[in-house]
């Protein structure tokens, strides 16, 4: 199993960061798309993974950075007659932004079979081996982790979440937790915390307090952009777990059988 961030960005893209998109690839000759934000598309043809072979796309919630992106998959896939069946598990309300795209566009997908599918908590999917339960997050908007049972193994893929600890019944030896890491504690100002956000620090504590195996941090503010900020965010982490942190970088690809680091 491999997964890759085409995207690490919170809320706008940055020089060195696209918002957010994760990749997992599942199964031998399939893959599957964790949000999708804007220019998600271009980032990908920047790898070796194929369009072609994408199969299905979870999104966490409906905020621009994590879904606007679908909609350049959909015309791509089908422009270049990618034939793999697509499946898009979303919140309530997706089926409204693709019907609308596809009318005032004048768009119709002749060469692939779209299926869209509303998501709602606790709800079971079963896909590419993988076995997802959808679990509720605290934020702004309707949003969702995606717990995953695969190989043995157990990793959640979270949607923006201002309350880690929500997750907790799940959290207890999870083998890899991929989380939001928005802010810095010292960031995360009155102002701040009207967006519902999780910081460094918070997100360390409840992964030590539920003996989270793996961490990979993502979705980071627009505020940090030098290597300074990534050390003090990795540090900030840190201070409360003491198992393996990865502050994950566009295009970092990771093997989950190891949680080894494939590329820089």
């Amino acid at each position: 199993m491999k997964i890759i961030f085409f995207g690490t960005s919170g809320g706008v893209p940055t020089r060195n960061r696209n918002v957010t998109a994760i990749g997992v690839q599942s199964s031998i000759d399939k893959w599957s798309l964790f949000d999708c934000g804007d220019g998600t598309t271009l980032q990908i043809s920047k790898t070796n993974w194929n369009l072609s072979t994408l199969d299905s796309i979870f999104i966490t919630h409906l905020h621009p950075d994590h879904f606007i992106g679908i909609f350049s998959i959909l015309f791509k896939k089908d422009i270049y007659r990618e034939n793999c069946e697509l499946t898009i598990y979303a919140p309530k309300e997706i089926n409204k932004f693709i019907d609308f795209n596809l009318k005032i566009t004048k768009t119709i997908f002749k060469h692939f079979k779209l299926k869209i599918i509303e998501i709602k908590k606790n709800q079971d999917i079963y896909h590419n081996n993988m076995l997802i339960k959808v679990l509720p997050l605290v934020h702004t908007v309707p949003s969702y982790a995606f717990y995953i049972k695969i190989l043995n193994k157990k990793i959640i893929i979270a949607g923006d979440n201002s309350k880690p600890e929500i997750l907790k019944k799940y959290l207890c030896n999870l083998d890899l937790l991929i989380h939001e890491t928005t802010f810095k504690e010292k960031d995360n100002s009155k102002e701040m915390q009207k967006y519902m956000h999780t910081t460094a620090l918070n997100l360390g504590y409840i992964v030590n307090l539920y003996s989270v195996k793996n961490l990979i941090a993502t979705h980071l503010s627009i505020l940090y952009s030098t290597e300074e900020d990534i050390v003090d965010i990795y540090n900030e982490i840190r201070m409360n777990y003491k198992s393996t942190i990865y502050i994950a970088n566009d295009f970092d690809e990771f093997q989950f059988s190891k949680i080894l680091k494939l590329n820089k």
